[in-house]
């Protein structure tokens, strides 16, 4: 399609860019920007990823470690993120609660009385795993970033950052534009669609109750 040129830009929605292979995309200057979660020069994401590789060779498992890429698909880092909280959360509540088995019933609603606890304790955790920083306020992960990066002739680079608190900053805006081009005057085409509701609002709010 002749479209694997400089002057075509190509956004990927995955976080898991560094996992594709773009040997065939490298040279021809062709513009490729994505997202990531997971930054691999991490001291502490190199450590636990390390700890993957020597159980992996020791066992012989296959699993999701790119050990040829010494990193990690997104979803499976956040599992694992998710499990290590859980167990940091669940054993500082043993500390300070007995906890007591219950058995599970389908024909009772009996909860277990430290299901409460548990969350007020997930929600104090501070720890800094393969998605970087884990911290929650009332409930929800705060204090996270997503590097922004750029597909050069030789490797995947970093030119920026985004977070909830700062929002998109890049720090590599020559990347983005050609130095031989200025003023250059874009020309942006969009279509207005309008789309006919199948009944009014009041009637969906009085067939909602």
């Amino acid at each position: 399609m002749q479209m694997n040129e400089y002057k075509y830009h190509y956004f990927f929605t995955s976080f898991d860019i560094e996992t594709f292979d773009l040997d065939d995309f490298k040279y021809n200057f062709v513009n490729i920007t994505s997202f990531r979660l997971i930054d691999v020069g991490d001291v502490s994401v190199r450590s636990i990823l390390k700890g993957m590789e020597v159980y992996n060779s020791q066992y012989k498992n296959e699993s999701i470690y790119h050990r040829k890429l010494r990193t990690i698909q997104t979803e499976p880092a956040l599992v694992y993120d998710s499990v290590y909280i859980f167990a940091i959360g669940l054993k500082t509540l043993e500390q300070s609660h007995t906890l007591r088995i219950s058995n599970a019933s389908c024909e009772e609603e009996i909860p277990w009385d430290g299901g409460l606890s548990l969350i007020n304790y997930i929600n104090s955790v501070e720890w800094r795993g393969l998605t970087g920083p884990i911290q929650f306020k009332e409930g929800r992960r705060v204090q996270f970033k997503l590097d922004l990066v750029k597909l050069r002739q030789h490797s995947i680079v970093k030119v920026g950052e985004w977070s909830p608190e700062t929002r998109l900053n890049i720090t590599e805006p020559s990347l983005f534009f050609d130095a031989g081009a200025l003023n250059v005057t874009l020309v942006v085409i969009t279509i207005l669609a309008l789309q006919k509701m199948p009944y009014s609002c009041n009637e969906c709010c009085s067939s909602s109750h």
